[in-house]
């Protein structure tokens, strides 16, 4: 989701550069989206094709509810680069006049922003003096962290610890709403007798609310499928 927001932001920070250079706003703002245009729409790009296998690799119910997202991550980031190209240019040249540098006044004191510039200037001459040991460093954490997401457990959504759950029933063929409701309500009678049970709600002929992401009722037949929605205590019930 950075991406969104990163594409103006770079744009931005290339046309103050160029302007404390001496280039004029005008030209500033053109040049500041030419020379990043290749690399905005390479990093969307990329960033796309992360999300875009989840729409048809991640199987069942998790897969259904996972196929909106790439292509709502898609459509920002497209409209991202659009907007950091075309929009944010225009605004630089209007707002944007003068750089930040000042060659003429004098600075006394010294921020704290500054010292993190210093020390990121010389940290970044320190790694292009040593490129191998750099790249190396760099290859060795890559390998480390494959081998920890081989070790670590995955899991795609959390687990469903809710003190809910669904028991779904059914009838045989041709059976009728009434009979439905009679073996629902005695189901219910049998459930509510349990302690540990605080509350049953029944849902006859039709399926129980998609009360969790990964949870599809199924039960969607109008007479012979019925739902129970039942609610139980996280504790056992305190006897007095």
């Amino acid at each position: 989701m950075g991406m969104i927001v990163d594409n103006s932001i770079v744009v931005i920070d290339n046309h103050v550069e160029k302007i404390d250079h001496g280039i004029s706003a005008w030209h500033a703002a053109i040049k500041s989206a030419k020379e990043l245009l290749a690399p905005i729409i390479t990093a969307t790009l990329a960033i796309m094709a992360a999300y875009i296998p989840l729409g048809f690799m991640v199987p069942g119910t998790a897969g259904e509810f996972m196929q909106p997202l790439p292509i709502v991550v898609s459509i920002a980031l497209v409209v991202s680069v659009a907007v950091a190209v075309l929009l944010v240019p225009y605004l630089n040249f209007v707002f944007i006049k003068k750089g930040l540098n000042k060659p003429d006044a004098k600075k006394t004191d010294i921020t704290f922003l500054d010292r993190l510039q210093s020390w990121f200037d010389r940290s970044l001459e320190t790694a292009f003096k040593y490129p191998k040991t750099v790249l190396s460093i760099g290859i060795a954490s890559i390998l480390l962290a494959v081998v920890l997401f081989k070790a670590l457990p995955q899991q795609m959504f959390p687990e469903l610890e809710r003190n809910q759950f669904a028991v779904e029933v059914y009838l045989p063929t041709g059976a009728s709403l009434e009979s439905t409701a009679l073996v629902v309500d005695s189901l219910e009678k049998v459930l509510m007798k349990d302690n540990r049970v605080t509350n049953v709600t029944s849902f006859i002929g039709t399926s129980s609310p998609r009360f969790h992401t990964v949870y599809a009722p199924t039960c969607h037949h109008p007479i012979m499928g019925s739902c129970l929605l039942i609610q139980y205590q996280t504790k056992p019930p305190v006897k007095l």
